[in-house]
C-alpha cells in the first residue's frame, strides 16, 4: 500500500518517505518507494541513483524488475539520457514480454486504461488520428485518479491539434483548448508538474494555431519557469546544465508550429505558405533591438511581421524580401532547437524549409572546442590543425550542410546568412561540402561568398545606409600609436568611407568588461588606450561604408536578452557603419595584414562578400604569401575567422568603371568589338 501511494504522488506518503533515513532503504519495495517519492518532489537525479542501486541488488526478483526498469525508463527520459535509455531497451522489452505473457487475461481496469492510452498516442504518431480518439473514448471512464484524468485530457487535446492540422476544422482546435485546460486543473498537484508543463506547451501550441499569439505566448513561458523550476531541484551542475539547453523556448514553439504545419499541410501554393509561415517563425527569433539604431526613423525601426498562422500575409512579406535579392544571391536563414536545426532558403524563384536533426548542446560544445583550439600555440602545432579539421567537418555534419546547399541552383554564388545562438559562432565559410565533377569536398568559400546580418529586417536598412556611404576615401589607423582621442577626433573631421584599425583586442563572451581593442595609452599605460564597445559605439562612423577591425577575436560577442549579440561588430553598426569586417578569433597578424590588404585591393571593384571570398581563396590557395613563416598557411583556421557583417553589396559608387580605369586600353578594346 506505501508503494503504490508513493507512486501515486500521496502528499503524506512522499513526505514520510523523504522523513527517513536513506540507510532505511533495507528492501526493494522501500527503496523503490523513495525513488517514487523523489520523483514526485522532481528530484529525479536522485531518484535515478536509488534506482540503479536496486537494479544491482540481489534480492530483485522478476516480479519487482518490471516496474524498476518502467521507473528507470521514465527518469532516464526527464533526465534526457536518450543513450542510457537505448542501452537498457533490450532487457526492458525481454521483461515486458515475460511479464506480459503471464499476466495476458488477467488485465486490470488500471492496466487497461494505461495500455490503451499508450497504444492511442502510439497511433497518434503513426496519423491515425479517428483510431486514437476512439481509443480515448472507450477508456475515459476508467480515468480513476487526477493523474489518469489529466493524462486523459492531454492525450485527448493531442488529439485535437492532430485532427485540425489534418482538417483544418476549428472545432477540433476548441475542444482540444477545452482538454488542455481541463488537464492542467487536474495536473495542479506538485506531483504532476511534467503533466502541466506539457500541457502548458500543447495548449499554446492550440493558442498559436487559433491565431491568438498572446495567449500563445502567455503558456509557453509558464512552462519554461516550471521547467527551470524542475532543473533547479537537480544536483549536478551537468545535469542541470543539460537541461537547461533542453528547454524550448517561446520561439522554439513558434518555429515547430509552423515547421509542422510546412511538413503535414498540402502541396502547392498552400504548401508555399506554410514554408513562409515558418521562415517569418525564424525570423521573429532573431533579435531585433538593433533596428531602433541603424534606422534612418522611428517608424521603420519597428519590426513589423505578419503573424506566422496568417499564411497568405506571410508569403507577401516573403515576396517582398525574395525580390529584393540579386539573381545570383540567396539567404540563409537558420534555427536551433534542442534536437532540431531549422534551415530557410530565400531567393528568386526560391523558397524551401527543411529541418534536419540535430543536437544544440552538441553545437554548443562543438563550438567551445573550435574556439579552444584556434590559438597560435595550438595552430601552430599539426596536431591542432588537424583537430580544427575535424571539427569543421564535425559541425557541417551537424548541421546538415550538404542537404542544405544541395537545394541551391547553381546560379547562386552569393549566401547571406542570418543565423542566431550557437549557430552564429560556426565558421560556415570554411565548412567542407562536396562540389564538382570529382566530388572532393571543398570549403563553402570555394562556392559561395558569404556575409552575414543580425536579422533580415536588418537588410534594407543597411542596404539604404550603405547606398549613402560609398566612396574611397580611407582611414588606416594603428591602434599602437593612435589614442582612442586621436582616433574619435580623426574621424570628426572628415567624412571617410573606409575605415581600417589595425590593433590588438580581446573578447570574454562571459565578461563584457573584459572586451576591449587596444589603442595606445597615456603615459605608456596600456589599460588607458582601452576601448569597449560601449564607448567605440559612439564614434562618428556615419559616413563609413566598410569598416575593418584588423584586431584578434573583435567578432566574438556576448549573447543577452533575445538572441541580441554585443561586442564591437553591433557597435561599429550602431556608430554609422553599413559593414564591418572582423574575425571570430584570434588571427595571426602575417596572414590578416596579406589577407586585408586583398580584400581592400578588391573592394574596388567588387561587392563586399565577393572581395572578402577572393581575398580568402588567395590565402587559401597560396596567391599570396605571409611575411613570416606561418605553418600550412592555406589551413581554413588561419582565414576562416573573417566575416563580413552587414550590407553585402559595392563600397564605391561605379566599381566596373573604377575596376576598369586602370586598363583603359582593354575597356576600349572591349566597348568597340566588331561581332
Amino acid at each position: 500500500m506505501r508503494l503504490l501511494r508513493a507512486r501515486d504522488g500521496s502528499e503524506e506518503a512522499v513526505a514520510a518517505i523523504l522523513a527517513e533515513d536513506a540507510g532505511a532503504m533495507t528492501s526493494v519495495p522501500r527503496a523503490l518507494a523513495r525513488a517514487f517519492a523523489l520523483r514526485n518532489r522532481q528530484r529525479y537525479e536522485e531518484a535515478l541513483q536509488v534506482v540503479v542501486a536496486t537494479l544491482a541488488r540481489d534480492d530483485l526478483d522478476d516480479a519487482l524488475r518490471l516496474p524498476v526498469l518502467e521507473e528507470l525508463v521514465v527518469l532516464l527520459v526527464a533526465l534526457r539520457r536518450g543513450k542510457a535509455l537505448k542501452a537498457i531497451s533490450a532487457e526492458l522489452a525481454t521483461t515486458l514480454v515475460g511479464v506480459g505473457g503471464a499476466a495476458r487475461g488477467s488485465e486490470s481496469p488500471a492496466a487497461r486504461f494505461v495500455g490503451t492510452l499508450l497504444n492511442s498516442l502510439s497511433l497518434l504518431d503513426r496519423g491515425e488520428t479517428e483510431r486514437a480518439r476512439t481509443e480515448l473514448d472507450a477508456i475515459r471512464a476508467l480515468a480513476a485518479s487526477d493523474r489518469d484524468r489529466a493524462y486523459w485530457h492531454l492525450a485527448s487535446g493531442e488529439v485535437g491539434i492532430a485532427a485540425f492540422k489534418r482538417r483544418k476544422g476549428e472545432a477540433d482546435l476548441a475542444e482540444a483548448v477545452r482538454d488542455l485546460s481541463a488537464a492542467l486543473e487536474y495536473a495542479a498537484p506538485e506531483p504532476l508538474l511534467e503533466i502541466r508543463i506539457r500541457a502548458l506547451r500543447q495548449l499554446g501550441e492550440a493558442y498559436e494555431l487559433l491565431k491568438q499569439p498572446e495567449l500563445a505566448s502567455d503558456c509557453w513561458a509558464r512552462a519554461h519557469a516550471l521547467e527551470e523550476d524542475l532543473v533547479a531541484r537537480q544536483v549536478s551542475d551537468e545535469i542541470r546544465a543539460t537541461l537547461l539547453e533542453d528547454i524550448p523556448t517561446e520561439h522554439d514553439e513558434r518555429i515547430r508550429v509552423a515547421a509542422d504545419l510546412a511538413l503535414t499541410g498540402p502541396a502547392g501554393a498552400s504548401a508555399a505558405t506554410a514554408v513562409a509561415a515558418a521562415i517569418v517563425a525564424m525570423e521573429s527569433a532573431r533579435g531585433a533591438a538593433i533596428l531602433g539604431r541603424i534606422a534612418p526613423d522611428a517608424e521603420r525601426a519597428l519590426r513589423r511581421l505578419p503573424h506566422p498562422g496568417d499564411g497568405a500575409a506571410a508569403w507577401r512579406w516573403l515576396r517582398g524580401i525574395a525580390d529584393a535579392t540579386a539573381r545570383d544571391e540567396a539567404i540563409w536563414i537558420m534555427h536551433a532547437r534542442p534536437e532540431r536545426v531549422h534551415h530557410g532558403i530565400i531567393g528568386r524563384d526560391l523558397a524551401h524549409h527543411i529541418d534536419l536533426p540535430a543536437n544544440r548542446s552538441t553545437l554548443e560544445k562543438l563550438v567551445k572546442a573550435l574556439r579552444r583550439e584556434c590559438n597560435e600555440f595550438r595552430l601552430g602545432q599539426a596536431e591542432g590543425r588537424e583537430r580544427v579539421s575535424q571539427l569543421i567537418e564535425q559541425l557541417g555534419a551537424e548541421i546538415g550542410v550538404e542537404t542544405v546547399l544541395g537545394l541551391m541552383p547553381r546560379r547562386i554564388k552569393r549566401l547571406v546568412v542570418v543565423a542566431g545562438g550557437v549557430l552564429s559562432d560556426i565558421p560556415l565559410a570554411a565548412l567542407p561540402i562536396k562540389d564538382g565533377p570529382d566530388g572532393e569536398p571543398a570549403p563553402i568559400v570555394c562556392r559561395f561568398a558569404v556575409s552575414d546580418l543580425p536579422c533580415l529586417s536588418a537588410r534594407p536598412l543597411l542596404r539604404h545606409r550603405s547606398a549613402g556611404n560609398r566612396g574611397g576615401r580611407a582611414l588606416m589607423i594603428s591602434a599602437f600609436d593612435a589614442t582612442p582621442e586621436g582616433f574619435e577626433r580623426e574621424l570628426k573631421q572628415k567624412a571617410y568611407r573606409r575605415v581600417r584599425i589595425l590593433g590588438h583586442g580581446q573578447t570574454d563572451p562571459r565578461d563584457a568588461s573584459q572586451t576591449w581593442l587596444q589603442f595606445a595609452g597615456k603615459n605608456k599605460d596600456q589599460r588607458d588606450g582601452r576601448i569597449q564597445p560601449a564607448r567605440f559605439q559612439q564614434a562618428d562612423l556615419q559616413a563609413c561604408g566598410t569598416l575593418i577591425l584588423g584586431a584578434c577575436e573583435s567578432g566574438m560577442a556576448q549573447r543577452v536578452g533575445r538572441d541580441e549579440r554585443t561586442g564591437f561588430v553591433r557597435a561599429g553598426l550602431h556608430a554609422g557603419a553599413a559593414s564591418v569586417v572582423a574575425a571570430r578569433w584570434i588571427a595571426e597578424v602575417s596572414i590578416t595584414t596579406v589577407l586585408l590588404d586583398r580584400f581592400e585591393s578588391y573592394l574596388r571593384y567588387l561587392p563586399r562578400d565577393v572581395a572578402l571570398r577572393r581575398a580568402q581563396l588567395d590565402v587559401r590557395d597560396g596567391r599570396v604569401a605571409p611575411n613570416a613563416a606561418v605553418p600550412d598557411p592555406g589551413h581554413p583556421a588561419w582565414w576562416a575567422c573573417w566575416t563580413l557583417y552587414g550590407d553585402s553589396g559595392h563600397q564605391v559608387k561605379a566599381p566596373i568603371l573604377r575596376a576598369s580605369a586602370r586598363r583603359p586600353a582593354q575597356l576600349i578594346r572591349r566597348l568597340f568589338r566588331t561581332p
